[in-house]
């Protein structure tokens, strides 16, 4: 049976099924009475406004639990979202040094813990999503054991241009080393790297080579890609006169640097 926090990110639905049986138990402890209804409408329009009355009324304390159920339920999942991104980067750092320690130098810095906390920021806005945590675990991993207080800057502006992209798309520009090539037919170019729109070959290209034939997976990975181009995270340079290679631009690779763990 897996943890709470393991059961948030690889399976949220039954997480959430599960608070919200919790949560029918306690509402159903919540009842009207007409008794109770006549008189919340007589003091309604006097009163509704007096925490002291509105303390006392079923139907605020139903409103109240409700939004303590999703405070809790809230707080529950960002504690688990920065578990397991401590314990990812950790054991991505374990394989060449002592992680914990790294992590530890990182937290108890000005500048790292600037941003780790941002990082924090990122995840605590995002739902649930094993994808994302794996990408910001290898970028916190690489940060703690750099030069992290010369590099700030640096460091900020990758997670910025990281934070802009879906995880998806991130995924995407991680592999870039298994990017087939394709014939971009008729095309135009400057300097070796086309200039014309190469979205759909590659793209059908890129699906027939991971040989993925569902719809909405191919819709995805159409916006993945598109999102990579048009942010000029990738170009396409000619190799030869009919065949061409999609390469990470420089703030591609700067960016791969930081995911690729």
């Amino acid at each position: 049976m897996p943890n709470d926090s393991e059961l948030i990110l690889t399976h949220p639905k039954e997480f959430f099924a599960l608070q919200k049986r919790e949560l029918d138990k306690e509402l159903d402890e919540i009842r009207l009475s007409d008794e109770e209804i006549n008189e919340l409408r007589d003091k309604h329009a006097i009163e509704v406004f007096n925490d002291n009355v509105l303390g006392k009324i079923p139907g605020y304390k139903l409103a109240k639990k409700l939004l303590t159920w999703n405070s809790s339920v809230d707080k529950t999942i960002k504690e688990a979202k920065k578990e397991i991104l401590l314990l990812q980067s950790i054991k991505k750092i374990n394989a060449a040094t002592n992680g914990t320690q790294a992590i530890i130098n990182l937290l108890t810095n000005p500048c790292g813990n600037t941003i780790f906390n941002k990082v924090i920021g990122i995840i605590d806005d995002s739902p649930p999503d094993d994808e994302l945590l794996e990408h910001l675990s290898a970028f916190l991993s690489y940060v703690a054991q750099s030069d992290f207080e010369n590099l700030f800057s640096d460091h900020k502006y990758a997670l910025a241009q990281i934070q802009a992209l879906t995880p998806h798309s991130l995924t995407i520009l991680k592999d870039y080393q298994s990017w087939p090539r394709f014939k971009p037919g008729s095309y135009s170019s400057n300097g070796g790297v086309l200039t014309s729109d190469w979205l759909e070959v590659f793209t059908v290209t890129y699906l027939e080579s991971k040989q993925i034939a569902n719809q909405r997976i191919s819709r995805l990975v159409r916006h993945c890609i598109n999102e990579l181009i048009s942010r000029r995270f990738v170009v396409a340079t000619l190799q030869g006169e009919d065949i061409a290679s999609p390469q990470p631009t420089e703030i591609g690779t700067t960016i791969i640097k930081y995911i690729k763990g």
